[in-house]
């Protein structure tokens, strides 16, 4: 029979059916953790020396999300075997795999978090959730990378450090007629790694990578940030500057038309009343030849046809320029 197969049979047994009951709802230590394994099969595969005090570490294994930033799509990797790794580049994020299948009773749950040594790298887990009671299968870790560095992970690397709690009864629930016997197997906490100072942690964390330093990757993209804001206003300075200068260009533009309008039509009124005034007079000093001279009358009349035409024409004129000025100041609104 199979590993997999001994710790599904387990499972099934007590998966609703507390195998002890004396152990009181809490944070489980390093020995009930062993118990609750070993009877109910709810990690495997299960490496007794990856316990610590009230944790165990699980490994890195199976299926990963990897970010391409060139084709801006995740990439899919398995890690199956010894030489087998990816690369987490700089600020970028990946969903790494996790070698055991939880089979969780419905009175144990679990908690997850990322190994300190990876914390001092500058690595960043998405929050640790709680697995309720009752899940079966395998869990994924988002895992970004908010630092300058590219790092690497192998198959089989401790990756996260796993606590698991009872919960309170449940009522009403099945009970086993002989409590099974206890592991009393207790995992201390490792004497090397007590009274650590930060540059014992830091050493740690990059011991196997060519890095001597963690550096933040979120200052040159900031700073990146601020150059294309100050470029932009700097931009929006010219386009205002250049508003001014079209704004003052159609003023301008508009009052030079206004002015040669304005000229024309005096011009054309001052021309006009001229010739009138010159009829007048021709009409005054003929007036007593009016019988004798209808040529010269007939002279005059068709003088005044002609300057009431030209009147006329410099009034269509006026209208038109009067219309682009308008719709000059439309463009201008």
């Amino acid at each position: 029979m199979t590993k997999e197969k001994s710790a599904e049979i387990k499972y099934e047994k007590y998966k609703s059916r507390d195998p002890f009951p004396s152990i009181p709802a809490a944070l489980l230590n390093s020995a009930d953790i062993r118990s609750y394994v070993d009877t109910t099969g709810m990690i495997s595969p299960f490496y007794d020396g990856d316990l610590k005090t009230a944790s165990y570490a699980a490994r890195i294994a199976g299926e990963c999300r990897v970010w391409n930033g060139k084709n801006n799509k995740f990439e899919k990797l398995e890690l199956n075997k010894n030489d087998d790794k990816i690369t987490l580049l700089p600020n970028s994020i990946a969903f790494i795999g996790i070698e055991p299948t939880f089979r969780l009773p419905d009175y144990i749950a679990l908690r997850f978090n990322l190994a300190i040594s990876h914390v001092y790298k500058g690595l960043l887990l998405g929050t640790g959730p709680l697995i309720d009671p009752g899940f079966v299968g395998k869990i994924y870790i988002p895992l970004h990378n908010l630092t300058s560095n590219k790092y690497e992970f192998a198959y089989g690397e401790k990756l996260i450090w796993i606590e698991f709690t009872k919960t309170s009864p449940i009522p009403c629930a099945p009970k086993v007629e002989n409590e099974v016997s206890r592991c009393n197997k207790f995992s201390p906490f490792p004497e090397d790694k007590k009274e650590q100072e930060l540059k014992d942690y830091l050493r740690k964390a990059l011991e196997k990578t060519s890095y001597t330093d963690v550096v933040s990757s979120l200052p040159p993209i900031v700073k990146k940030a601020e150059d294309s804001a100050d470029k932009t206003k700097k931009l929006l300075r010219k386009i205002r500057g250049w508003s001014i200068i079209g704004t003052i260009g159609v003023i301008v533009g508009i009052g030079s038309l206004l002015y040669s309008s304005w000229t024309l039509q005096n011009n054309s009124l001052r021309e006009i009343r001229d010739q009138m005034n010159l009829l007048e007079k021709d009409l005054y000093l003929n007036a007593s030849n009016e019988k004798n001279d209808s040529r010269r009358i007939n002279d005059i009349s068709q003088s005044s046809t002609n300057l009431k035409e030209r009147l006329k024409e410099q009034s269509e004129i006026i209208s038109e320029l009067r219309k682009r000025i308008t719709l000059l100041e439309d463009k201008k609104k």
